[in-house]
């Protein structure tokens, strides 16, 4: 029951403002059947405006509140996309850099993946360049990944790690990791990790 509890608050929370929810329950009781004299006990208890809106076409008034609504969702969704990072702070750059990591390994894409002895080859293909052509392509997003950190990111990170060092702020396996000669797909994540460290020590 708990985190079916938690699920519906969290669903509210991404689609609704409480603006939302109020335009959401008005439409409800403007469209429920009139039970117990729901409609009448409106028109006799509520101001004015509420008389006006109630006896006024229901298709506009369905057509407004969805169109407030829809608005109000798409508040909530701008409210929820990540802000972007103040590149006049140390702590905006150190999160920026690893954003752009991360961007990078997406795009990337993952490592391929190897069959060592595949159960089906292709007519006329013998294991050996079977192997030799998979080997190859392992190499090739290798290189993509090692030299692709060399020219975006290497300096960037060196940069940072001075920056921080200056401020008082030091992370030592950092400067282990990213002075290695070649960065594998595991270091290469180590590295976004103490960036997330450091940007979490810094102000």
């Amino acid at each position: 029951m708990r985190d079916i509890g938690g699920t519906v608050r969290e669903w509210y929370r991404r689609n609704f403002t409480f603006k939302g929810l109020g335009l959401l329950a008005l439409l409800v009781l403007r469209e429920v059947p009139d039970w117990f004299g729901i409609k009448d006990f409106w028109k006799s208890n509520l101001f004015t405006i509420w008389q006006f809106v109630l006896v006024h076409s229901t298709t506009a008034l369905i057509i407004c509140i969805g169109i407030l609504i829809w608005l109000d969702h798409r508040a909530v969704l701008k409210k929820l996309e990540p802000k972007p990072h103040d590149p006049t702070t140390l702590k905006g750059r150190i999160l920026q850099l690893r954003d752009d990591m991360q961007k990078f390994l997406e795009q990337l894409g993952a490592a391929p993946h190897v069959t060592r002895e595949p159960k089906n080859l292709p007519e006329g293909t013998t294991i050996e360049a079977y192997q030799r052509k998979e080997i190859e392509r392992v190499c090739l997003w290798s290189n993509k990944l090692m030299h692709g950190y060399a020219l975006r990111f290497d300096q960037r990170v060196r940069t940072i790690f001075h920056e921080c060092g200056e401020a008082g702020t030091r992370n030592d396996p950092l400067w282990i990791r990213m002075t290695r000669e070649y960065q594998s797909e595991a270091t290469f994540k180590e590295i976004m990790d103490d960036l997330t460290w450091l940007a979490n020590q810094v102000d």
